[in-house]
């Protein structure tokens, strides 16, 4: 029940949602603090690993913090390294580390392809840029980087999509099973 009662209030209410101030689509000099949110099936965490590895490469200092399920959180334990701090959305503290961190990133990454839900929050959280997929019109207004979807893409390769958009230059490739 749970799940179906997100998905309908995703569905009715993100729509009406009102985006915060565009953010900038130029990435900071010197990123500090990058957010990635990861919310769905345990298939997506696993091919979003690649686009971790390339952000540490890309932004080397930078404290990397994801958004995820809880049902996803061991997938994040395997590139623990990566990351700075996994935030689980689908916990009740959420609400309250939302309104701590909201603002507090230079970039913001959602990796969600069609809900409402990331969308809002990584317009929130980040200062600066914010890059999605720009699958629905609507959620497109809240990222200042919209990033197009390939439907007959390798799911790993619209992830690295993203973070070419947030680093022009990145050579990370998806190099199959051994990509851990």
């Amino acid at each position: 029940p749970k799940p179906f009662l997100f998905k309908l209030c995703d569905h009715c209410l993100g729509p009406l949602a009102v985006p915060p101030k565009a953010g900038r689509r130029t990435i900071p000099a010197a990123v500090k603090r990058i957010v990635l949110l990861r919310p769905g099936g345990l298939g997506d965490a696993v091919m979003v690993l690649p686009l971790l590895r390339g952000l540490r490469g890309e932004f080397p200092d930078a404290s990397i913090d994801v958004i995820a399920e809880r049902r996803n959180s061991a997938v994040f334990g395997l590139v623990r390294r990566e990351i700075a701090e996994l935030v689980l959305y689908d916990q009740p503290s959420f609400v309250r580390e939302l309104r701590e961190r909201t603002g507090r990133y230079d970039l913001s990454i959602d990796t969600e392809q069609w809900h409402w839900f990331s969308a809002i929050v990584a317009a929130r959280l980040s200062a600066g840029p914010c890059a999605g997929f720009a699958t629905r019109p609507g959620r497109t207004r809240f990222y200042s980087i919209p990033v197009d979807y390939g439907m007959r893409r390798y799911e790993p390769e619209n992830f690295l999509a993203l973070l070419r958009a947030v680093a022009p230059g990145s050579r990370a490739e998806f190099s199959g099973p051994g990509f851990l």
